[in-house]
């Protein structure tokens, strides 16, 4: 017999086929819109720093993630991680509040 699973209302389904929390979705529109002035001096300095904060500055293209607990610091992280690696990966906790955000590394995504 199957089951069906029961997902609560804060979870959707998005393109991939997973359900993930709501509140992904705005979090990495608002990375890609971030992307798109990327080359802008400022927007550029927040990425580098962000990138140096959480990556192996050695082995700059190796996977990489952190823990995000406010939603701007979840945006310029998978903005970052999008920039430099050219993908990123985004969970949340069931309740929207914390943000795992990850790659796979450059050349999972480039190479």
């Amino acid at each position: 017999m199957i089951s069906k699973t029961v997902i609560p209302g804060n979870f959707v389904l998005c393109n991939d086929g997973v359900y993930r929390h709501k509140s992904v979705k705005p979090i990495r529109d608002k990375a890609v819109k971030m992307l798109d002035h990327a080359n802008e001096s400022d927007i550029h300095h927040i990425l580098e720093t962000r990138f140096s904060e959480i990556a192996d500055m050695d082995n700059r293209g190796n996977p990489t993630g952190t823990l995000c607990t406010d939603k701007p610091t979840a945006i310029i992280t998978m903005a970052t991680l999008m920039f430099y690696h050219g993908g990123a990966e985004i969970v949340a906790d069931s309740k929207g509040k914390s943000w795992g955000i990850s790659s796979k590394g450059y050349y999972h995504y480039c190479g």
